[in-house]
């Protein structure tokens, strides 16, 4: 079976207030090309945050990787 491993991270600055900035990064090694990194969407906070580096990460697995 294959696998991988990744760092997934997400964070808020001045969370709960109307100057709230989300963003995420996702870590799969240096210099890797599935590295990823970036501003929440919608509403901000580490919650979304947190599930928006997640979910950039599973994007990128392939669908023969989870099934091996």
């Amino acid at each position: 079976m294959a696998s991988a491993t990744v760092y997934t991270d997400g964070a808020c600055l001045d969370q709960g207030t109307k100057n709230a900035r989300a963003g995420y990064g996702v870590f799969w090694g240096d210099g890797h090309k599935n590295n990823r990194f970036g501003r929440v969407t919608g509403p901000q906070d580490s919650n979304r945050a947190e599930l928006r580096a997640a979910h950039q990460a599973i994007k990128t697995v392939s669908f023969r990787v989870l099934m091996a």
